[in-house]
Protein backbone atom coordinates (compact mmCIF):
# COMPACT_ATOMS: atom_id res chain seq x y z
CA UNK A 1 0.00 0.00 0.00
CA UNK A 2 1.43 3.63 -1.17
CA UNK A 3 2.18 5.95 2.10
CA UNK A 4 0.80 8.71 0.21
CA UNK A 5 -2.57 10.02 2.06
CA UNK A 6 -2.12 7.33 4.99
CA UNK A 7 -1.22 10.56 7.29
CA UNK A 8 1.86 8.10 8.13
CA UNK A 9 4.65 10.56 8.62
CA UNK A 10 7.87 8.37 7.52
CA UNK A 11 10.67 10.95 7.86
CA UNK A 12 10.89 14.27 9.76
CA UNK A 13 12.97 16.61 8.00
CA UNK A 14 14.15 20.00 9.51
CA UNK A 15 15.79 22.63 7.86
CA UNK A 16 16.60 26.52 8.81
CA UNK A 17 18.74 29.48 7.11
CA UNK A 18 19.27 32.92 7.85
CA UNK A 19 16.95 35.46 6.71
CA UNK A 20 19.49 37.34 4.87
CA UNK A 21 19.44 34.36 2.19
CA UNK A 22 16.12 35.61 1.32
CA UNK A 23 16.86 39.36 1.60
CA UNK A 24 19.75 38.89 -1.06
CA UNK A 25 17.26 37.02 -3.83
CA UNK A 26 16.40 39.95 -5.96
CA UNK A 27 12.92 39.36 -6.84
CA UNK A 28 12.63 38.69 -2.24
CA UNK A 29 8.99 40.47 -1.65
CA UNK A 30 8.66 43.48 0.03
CA UNK A 31 6.41 42.20 3.32
CA UNK A 32 9.84 39.62 3.67
CA UNK A 33 12.53 43.12 3.81
CA UNK A 34 10.19 44.50 5.90
CA UNK A 35 10.06 41.85 8.60
CA UNK A 36 13.53 40.65 8.47
CA UNK A 37 15.44 43.88 7.53
CA UNK A 38 16.21 45.11 10.77
CA UNK A 39 16.93 41.40 11.59
CA UNK A 40 19.19 39.32 8.70
CA UNK A 41 20.07 36.80 11.05
CA UNK A 42 16.85 35.45 12.50
CA UNK A 43 16.73 31.70 11.59
CA UNK A 44 13.75 30.82 8.89
CA UNK A 45 12.28 27.36 9.85
CA UNK A 46 10.94 26.08 6.33
CA UNK A 47 9.01 23.60 7.96
CA UNK A 48 7.27 26.34 9.60
CA UNK A 49 6.99 28.60 6.18
CA UNK A 50 5.47 25.68 4.89
CA UNK A 51 2.72 24.95 7.85
CA UNK A 52 2.03 28.78 7.54
CA UNK A 53 1.18 28.48 3.98
CA UNK A 54 -0.92 25.74 4.00
CA UNK A 55 -2.88 27.73 6.68
CA UNK A 56 -2.74 30.20 4.33
CA UNK A 57 -4.34 27.84 1.61
CA UNK A 58 -7.01 26.51 3.76
CA UNK A 59 -8.23 30.27 4.53
CA UNK A 60 -8.17 30.81 0.83
CA UNK A 61 -10.02 28.06 0.12
CA UNK A 62 -12.92 28.17 2.90
CA UNK A 63 -13.19 32.14 0.86
CA UNK A 64 -13.43 30.68 -2.43
CA UNK A 65 -16.05 28.29 -1.07
CA UNK A 66 -17.56 31.15 0.74
CA UNK A 67 -18.14 32.66 -2.99
CA UNK A 68 -19.40 29.55 -5.02
CA UNK A 69 -21.54 28.09 -2.24
CA UNK A 70 -23.79 26.85 -3.65
CA UNK A 71 -22.58 25.41 -7.18
CA UNK A 72 -19.27 24.37 -5.64
CA UNK A 73 -21.24 22.62 -2.61
CA UNK A 74 -23.28 20.54 -5.24
CA UNK A 75 -19.83 19.62 -7.21
CA UNK A 76 -17.80 18.33 -3.70
CA UNK A 77 -20.64 16.38 -2.54
CA UNK A 78 -20.70 14.68 -6.16
CA UNK A 79 -17.07 14.21 -6.26
CA UNK A 80 -17.27 12.84 -2.21
CA UNK A 81 -19.59 10.06 -3.69
CA UNK A 82 -17.37 9.22 -7.00
CA UNK A 83 -14.34 9.07 -4.23
CA UNK A 84 -16.60 6.90 -1.79
CA UNK A 85 -17.11 4.26 -4.75
CA UNK A 86 -13.27 4.29 -5.46
CA UNK A 87 -12.00 3.80 -2.16
CA UNK A 88 -9.39 2.75 -0.88
CA UNK A 89 -7.80 3.97 -4.40
CA UNK A 90 -8.14 7.28 -5.81
CA UNK A 91 -10.33 8.32 -9.28
CA UNK A 92 -9.17 8.57 -12.30
CA UNK A 93 -9.38 10.90 -15.15
CA UNK A 94 -8.94 8.55 -18.59
CA UNK A 95 -8.55 10.13 -21.95
CA UNK A 96 -8.67 8.48 -25.44
CA UNK A 97 -6.62 10.80 -27.63
CA UNK A 98 -5.15 9.73 -31.49
CA UNK A 99 -1.11 8.91 -31.29
CA UNK A 100 0.74 11.61 -32.63
CA UNK A 101 2.48 10.99 -36.05
CA UNK A 102 5.71 8.98 -35.57
CA UNK A 103 4.36 7.64 -32.12
CA UNK A 104 4.78 3.94 -30.76
CA UNK A 105 0.87 3.44 -31.04
CA UNK A 106 -0.27 2.90 -34.37
CA UNK A 107 -4.16 2.73 -35.89
CA UNK A 108 -5.00 3.15 -32.31
CA UNK A 109 -6.10 5.26 -29.90
CA UNK A 110 -3.33 5.90 -26.96
CA UNK A 111 -5.02 6.08 -23.65
CA UNK A 112 -4.18 8.77 -21.18
CA UNK A 113 -4.72 8.00 -17.29
CA UNK A 114 -4.71 10.81 -14.68
CA UNK A 115 -5.02 10.08 -10.77
CA UNK A 116 -7.09 13.00 -9.29
CA UNK A 117 -5.14 13.78 -6.15
CA UNK A 118 -5.14 17.09 -6.24
CA UNK A 119 -8.91 17.00 -5.61
CA UNK A 120 -8.93 14.57 -2.38
CA UNK A 121 -7.85 16.99 -0.21
CA UNK A 122 -10.42 19.17 -1.39
CA UNK A 123 -12.79 16.25 -0.92
CA UNK A 124 -12.05 15.17 1.78
CA UNK A 125 -11.57 18.31 3.97
CA UNK A 126 -14.06 20.88 2.70
CA UNK A 127 -16.34 22.37 5.46
CA UNK A 128 -19.61 20.74 3.61
CA UNK A 129 -22.61 18.34 4.22
CA UNK A 130 -24.58 16.71 3.05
Amino acid sequence: MSPWGTGEIRVEISYTFAASYLLAWDSCPAAIKREFRSNPDTQVSVPDVIDGAMIAMDTVLVEMMKARMPELNRKILYLRSVFSECEPDLPMLIRAVRPLAGSRITGGIDFQVQPLHDLAFVTRNAPISG
